[in-house]
């Protein structure tokens, strides 16, 4: 059963932990993975400080 928080979530974690168990079922990766989620990251992170800032941010 799904379940939506006050933040308007449904399930993400669930939805992560089903991927993980079937890649590791499957003998398959989970695309994207961890990589590319932290590259994303440090991209936002990126702009993020570059508009508080006001400067370019190296990545």
């Amino acid at each position: 059963m799904k379940k939506t928080w006050t933040d308007g979530r449904i399930a993400p974690v669930l939805r992560i932990q089903n991927l993980w168990a079937q890649s590791i079922m499957n003998g398959t990766p989970v695309i994207p993975g961890l990589c590319e989620g932290l590259a994303s990251h440090k991209v936002c992170e990126a702009i993020r400080e570059s508009s508080k800032s006001g400067l370019s941010i190296k990545i």
